[in-house]
Formats: C-alpha cells, sequence, structure tokens
C-alpha cells in the first residue's frame, strides 16, 4: 500500500514516515497541500495521512473528485481542532481522524482499517487453517514477478517483466523466506543475476561495475528484503499473514519446476536483467526443547508461558537473540513445536 502524508510538522511527517516504513509501507510526503497535489497527480495512494489546515478541505474535495479511478482512504491529523471540525472533516469526506501526537500502534492500525473493512463488505474472513492450505492458489503466486518488480522499480527504477527460464548455469542471489504461521510450507522469494549481470547491475545501484563481492552480495540481500516486503503486504489483501526471515546469499542454478517460478526482468533503457525466482517449500514441523531453539524456526503455535501469558505469537521467525531469550525464559525441560525447512 503507499501512503501519502501531508503535514507542514516536519517533526510530525517524520514521526509518521518512519512508523509507516518500518511497517513496510511505500510512503511519499508533501508539507503542505500544494505538495500533495503534486503528489497526488504521480500516483494515487491508498491512504492519505492530512493534517487539518486552512486549506485542507478543499484538497480533500480534490481527492474525491478523482474516486472514480480508485478511493483512497483519508485520515485527517488533528493536534487541538474543536469537536466542530470532525463534523467538517466528515462532511468534506474524509474516513477517519487521528489525534497527536500520535502513537506507532495506533497509525499502523489506522492505516490498515482499508484491508480490514474489504474483508468485513465482501463477507470475507481470514483463512480457514483447518485444512492445509495451497500457497499456490494466492493471486500474490500467480503475480509473483509483478509485485517484486514494481517494489524493487522504487530503488532501480521500472523494469519490463516477462515469466522465462532462459538462465544458463550457475546465478548468484539472495533468498529471503516467508512463512505461514500453522502450515507446514512456505514461500521462498530470490532475487539472481548471471555473473555479468549482476555487475552491471553493480554500476547502477552502487555506482561502481567492479565494487566488491561482498558489497554486491549485500546489494542483492537488500533487493530480496525489498522483495520479501512487497510479497508480504500482497498477501495480506488477501488474507493471508506472513512472517519474513532473514535474507541469505547463495549461489545456484535456477530450474523452473511444478512450485518453482522465474521470471526475467529488464532494466528498462538498459541490458541488464535479474531473476525473481518464486519457490514454495514444504517444511516438517517437529518439537524442540526450549534449550535447543535456533536462529531460523518458526513457532508453530503461539508460545506461551506455563501461566498463559503470550510469550511470541505463531509464525515468529527466531532470531538467535530470541531463541537464547526464549530457551532461559521457559527452561530447558519447556517443549516447543517449530518448522524447520526441508
Amino acid at each position: 500500500m503507499l501512503v501519502l502524508v501531508v503535514d507542514d510538522n516536519k517533526q510530525t511527517r517524520d514521526a509518521l514516515v518512519r512508523h509507516l516504513q518500518t511497517a513496510e509501507y511505500r510512503v511519499v510526503q508533501a508539507a503542505d497541500v500544494k505538495g500533495g497535489q503534486i503528489e497526488l497527480d504521480r500516483e494515487k495512494p491508498d491512504v492519505v495521512m492530512l493534517a487539518w489546515t486552512s486549506g485542507s478541505q478543499e484538497f480533500l474535495k480534490r481527492i474525491r473528485a478523482l474516486d472514480a479511478s480508485g478511493r483512497s482512504y483519508v485520515i485527517v491529523l488533528l493536534d487541538r481542532n474543536p469537536a466542530s471540525d470532525i463534523a467538517a472533516l466528515y462532511a468534506s469526506g474524509a474516513d477517519d481522524f487521528l489525534r497527536l501526537p500520535a502513537v506507532r500502534e495506533e497509525v499502523l492500525g489506522r492505516v490498515d482499517a482499508p484491508r480490514r473493512i474489504r474483508g468485513w463488505a465482501s463477507g470475507s474472513h481470514a483463512m480457514d487453517w483447518s485444512e492445509k492450505f495451497d500457497l499456490q492458489k494466492l493471486q500474490v503466486w500467480r503475480d509473483l514477478g509483478a509485485v517484486i518488480a514494481e517494489d524493487i522499480a522504487q530503488l532501480t527504477g521500472p523494469f519490463d517483466v516477462s515469466e522465462a527460464a532462459d538462465f544458463q548455469g550457475e546465478v548468484r542471489g539472495a533468498s529471503i523466506p516467508l512463512s505461514l504461521a500453522k502450515d507446514e510450507t512456505e514461500l521462498r522469494v530470490s532475487i539472481v543475476a548471471e555473473p555479468a549481470q549482476l555487475r552491471a547491475l553493480g554500476g547502477v545501484l552502487l555506482g561502481d561495475e567492479n565494487s566488491p563481492e561482498s558489497a554486491l552480495d549485500d546489494m542483492l540481500r537488500e533487493l530480496a528484503n525489498t522483495a520479501g516486503g512487497a510479497v508480504k503486504r500482497a498477501a495480506l489483501l488477501e488474507q493471508v499473514a506472513v512472517t519474513t526471515g532473514l535474507p541469505v546469499s547463495e549461489s545456484r542454478a535456477v530450474v523452473p519446476a511444478d512450485k518453482v517460478r522465474v521470471w526475467s526482468a529488464k532494466l528498462r533503457g538498459t541490458d541488464v536483467r535479474i531473476g525473481l525466482v518464486g519457490e514454495v517449500v514444504s517444511r516438517a514441523n517437529q518439537r524442540v526443547q526450549a534449550a535447543n531453539l535456533r536462529e531460523g524456526m518458526v513457532l508453530a503455535h503461539d508460545l506461551r508461558n506455563p501461566l498463559g501469558a503470550l510469550v511470541m505469537p505463531a509464525g515468529t521467525r527466531l532470531t538467535a537473540t530470541a531463541a537464547e531469550r526464549v530457551g532461559k525464559l521457559l527452561g530447558p525441560r519447556f517443549v516447543v513445536e517449530v518448522a524447520c525447512t526441508a
């Protein structure tokens, strides 16, 4: 989702942008309604967060005039405004309001409202986990190449994407896993490139085709991380929540198969080409003692202490620090069910 933040208070604007970006939203910002109009003309935002000032009412009417091409969810930011302003903002077409200073959890809850409203209006519910769920039924799986390319384009420029499998020999890349909380499968997303193309990509992103190998690996991991965030947001629109792990570097051949799809993404106006790979990978759940938890394991169920308090929710992918902390908190005899990638 794209969020437009319009506020003349830089401190407030920076705080909102920071909250949204850490939750992996795409964000554009403007200091006034004139700048907001420029951003509105460039790309229709899913959500607009708008400070209520003298020109806001007119700007809100302009946003609503564009509803035929897709409705933006408008959240008005209020400071010490009187109650009469609340009636005026709703009359002008606002969907919600938020009192400042904003708390991160409240910001994210309000911005996530359109997704919840879509589910309520359509009568749909979160996925039923009583039966095994097929990741390949998701729209995000069918559109994976376009979903990833759109977000990576924010870093590199636009791509021309086609489903293809013409990568020869071993390629270098980085992968990131996306896990479902209670299912024994995960979606692994990879960014790969042939050696010469990787150097050319380094010239575009790092400004030097002769960048050291470590810098190229960092670049690939950052692209994989961006791809993971794009897929995670797209899955949420289908009422599917996934958790992401850490991107890892790899060198391997790319071989399409029943559960492996490959797209070729050519950076527009250049000869730079990378591969976008999606794989559905089986996992095996196992029960381990808390003291034996390791980085990368995914909790199959909500983790609660002996008194019933929630320690970590299902689907959490453990970091080394989290695994050590859980082991100390619950003790060596406590048994946890986790998923390990097969």
